[in-house]
């Protein structure tokens, strides 16, 4: 049976050598994006996703230089234009002779160590991968990569780690390089850690899981496939805000209708009609709209609306798509509309501070969550995708709200709802006048237009002072419609606390 094994694959790694270019054991192949699952020694840190590219290479002599796109390894610190990954900015390659020679800057003569690979070594001869640690390569096999039979060299390194280069795809496994790259340009605030320096020393291990342009691998980050869209696709989100410190509170139900799509390259502009109910709602008035005490729902309306990037990925990007820069994301267990998403983490110098980014192939930005715990404006937002129309796929709540709005032609019922705001412990009361005995019907909608109780009662001639029952209710801004059987009808706002 070992031996049928065997056999069977050597036939399967032949088949595929023949069908497939090889890169002879080249650590990373040109223009194509690499998706790293990225494991730390940090306690409770979750598996992140690295990003970046081959974008660029030089020839020179024998020899060709492979340059990194520009990406940011890391969660947390500022904007850098870094463009080091976790196998450092670039590395030299050898065709004839099989060594790779990474480094930090791109100028060699300043990086103060590199790493070296020997990919065409004889099985136990040792070189010096860096200054101060060996290498030798231990053995070739036949290994799996991503559910793909190939040729794999095991380099063993003095430190204990071990360096896996498959025949087609490169590296796929081993610690991160920029572990042993020493030059400056690594030092980036990651983490939260009081020294970039010692965060750097610690080994963060790598697994390849994706090149989507070999299909390679379940996952595809690259922007052209996260906005996957199509003009008539049709997207529907709900947004909350509320500003604590102010009582300001807000919440929208918002429609996108994807309506051109302009391509130049890797270069894409989506423009898409958006169309929102607005409801905002300034208790104590402190918000800058509406004015002070004031409640106000509105429909409005953009057509000129669109997102727009330059380069392919997320990870590390600072540009027009989000005005954002985005750090290594982990693989999130929730999914939209079937579709798996990444959990993107922005973690600002503010107190309290935090960003929280989602997305899923084909939907684009399917969450976004902001919160500010700041003395001063502590603020929580939370803008959800709920529905999607894509050609004959239709998922989640796809339906939009009608406004609350009186007619013109509708006689006012002068009216007044106190307390307002309520807590649980108060119940509202509607004052009116009524001059001839009637019914009257009071409906109580939440923000997003659905009723959430009604109560019609006929009433004697004189004032009336008419309980709302909001103690079934969660915290949040309603609006209360009253209509009597003589036409007269008011739309009023209540603040449940």
């Amino acid at each position: 049976m070992p031996t049928i094994y065997r056999l069977c694959s050597t036939l399967v790694l032949l088949f595929w050598t023949v069908t497939v270019t090889a890169q002879n054991y080249r650590p990373f192949g040109p223009d194509r994006t690499y998706h790293y699952r990225e494991t730390t020694q940090w306690s409770g840190i979750p598996d992140q996703i690295n990003l970046f590219r081959v974008d660029s290479v030089a020839a020179g002599g024998a020899d060709s230089v492979f340059y990194f796109n520009d990406n940011i390894p890391g969660r947390n610190g500022p904007p850098s234009a870094s463009s080091a990954t976790l196998f450092g900015k670039h590395f030299r390659w050898n065709s004839q002779t099989g060594e790779a020679i990474f480094r930090g800057f791109d100028n060699s003569s300043t990086t103060t160590d590199s790493v070296r690979l020997l990919t065409r070594a004889a099985v136990g001869q040792s070189w010096a991968f860096t200054s101060r640690v060996q290498a030798t390569l231990t053995s070739r096999q036949v290994e799996l990569v991503a559910g793909r039979p190939d040729s794999v060299l095991i380099i063993s390194l003095s430190d204990t780690q071990q360096v896996k280069i498959s025949q087609h795809y490169g590296i796929i496994s081993g610690p991160g390089l920029h572990y042993y790259l020493k030059s400056d340009c690594f030092s980036i605030y990651r983490y939260n850690s009081s020294s970039a320096t010692s965060w750097n020393k610690k080994r963060h291990q790598v697994r390849l899981s994706s090149i989507p342009e070999l299909n390679l691998g379940p996952f595809d980050l690259r922007l052209s496939q996260l906005y996957n869209v199509q003009p008539g696709d049709v997207f529907f989100y709900r947004n909350s805000f509320e500003g604590g410190f102010y009582s300001c509170f807000e919440a929208k139900t918002r429609r996108q209708v994807i309506r051109v799509i302009q391509r130049a390259g890797v270069a894409r502009t989506v423009y898409f009609h958006s169309t929102q109910i607005r409801t905002s709602s300034n208790v104590l008035g402190g918000c800058t709209w509406p004015p002070s005490g004031g409640n106000i729902t509105q429909y409005q309306t953009n057509d000129s609306m669109r997102l727009s990037w330059t380069q392919e990925l997320l990870t590390g990007y600072n540009g027009a798509l989000y005005n954002q820069v985005f750090y290594p994301g982990t693989y999130d267990s929730l999914a939209v509309g079937g579709r798996p998403q990444v959990r993107y983490c922005l973690v600002s110098s503010g107190p309290g501070s935090s960003y929280y980014y989602r997305f899923a192939p084909g939907l684009g930005l399917t969450e976004y969550t902001d919160s500010n715990g700041s003395s001063c404006c502590h603020h929580a937002q939370t803008d959800r995708m709920v529905g999607f129309i894509k050609g004959t796929e239709v998922w989640g709540d796809t339906t939009m709200p009608r406004l609350l709005a009186l007619p013109d032609d509708v006689r006012r019922l002068p009216a007044t709802l106190a307390p307002n705001p309520s807590d649980a412990a108060a119940t509202p009361l509607l004052t009116f006048s009524t001059d001839q005995p009637q019914a009257a019907t009071l409906a109580l909608y939440d923000a997003l237009g659905r009723q959430v109780w009604h109560q019609t009662q006929q009433l004697a001639t004189g004032g009336q002072r008419l309980p709302v029952s909001t103690h079934h209710l969660p915290a949040g801004l309603y609006r209360l419609r009253v209509t009597l059987a003589d036409g007269q009808q008011r739309v009023l706002p209540l603040v449940r606390e």
